[in-house]
């Protein structure tokens, strides 16, 4: 076990802040469920495990959220370099026309977990937690694994997203929201799934259809 104590406090700021910001987000997500409000919960009880460990002290922990940290952060960067990959630019800014207010909210919520993954890497990247978790026998593990597979996600889901756009399924979504609301819009498969029933193969989903007066969801389904 290390001698040196300095990299407790590195621990503990991050440890209270994880468990804070855990514990808002479900509190969030307890009260949106009871007013049937939808809502992503993006921290949660990982989060508010993850600030436990390190509370305790837990270099292993802390080299995890470490390395989870500079994941995300790859993933949100490169998230936003494939963005025109993921969704048309043009709707993404019709986007923000029609829902300036949950535009505002988002662009606030990304900024705030930006800095928040960035200062929980710094703080448990420091010379003094490095050291302890070296001193305990445990690996300093590289940033490098963590930066591919954080950017290597936004990739895939970018490779799949494009792939989904030219199937059968989409051509036949588009053309029955084109075929409502006319060529007055531009289209783009916005969500499918499917599943089976006693019927057939149900397909689902919808089709943002956008101008410059605004974003319309359409949605579809048939049965194959």
């Amino acid at each position: 076990m290390p001698t040196d104590t300095s990299y407790r406090p590195h621990l503990h700021r991050t440890g209270l802040a994880l468990l804070i910001v855990g514990g808002i987000d479900i509190a969030a997500w307890l009260v949106c469920l009871a007013l049937d409000v939808p809502y992503v919960s993006s921290f949660n009880i990982f989060s508010v495990a993850g600030g436990i460990f390190l509370l305790r002290g837990s270099l292993r922990a802390a080299s995890i959220v470490r390395r989870m940290a500079i994941s995300m952060l790859a993933l949100l960067a490169a998230v936003v370099l494939v963005s025109p990959l993921l969704q048309p630019p043009g709707l993404t800014l019709a986007m923000v026309k029609t829902h300036a207010a949950l535009a505002l909210l988002g662009g606030v919520l990304l900024v705030f977990t930006v800095a928040l993954m960035a200062w929980l890497a710094r703080e448990l990247g420091a010379p003094p937690v490095l050291a302890a978790t070296a001193a305990a026998g445990l690996k300093v593990r590289s940033t490098r694994w963590p930066i591919a597979m954080g950017a290597g996600i936004a990739v895939l889901l970018a490779g799949a997203s494009m792939a989904l756009q030219h199937t059968d399924a989409a051509a036949r979504a588009i053309a029955q929201a084109r075929a409502a609301h006319g060529d007055g819009y531009r289209y783009h498969l916005s969500l499918i799934q499917a599943k089976e029933t006693p019927a057939g193969r149900e397909i689902t989903g919808t089709v943002s259809a956008w101008n410059g007066d605004g974003v319309k969801t359409v949605p579809f389904r048939w049965v194959q």
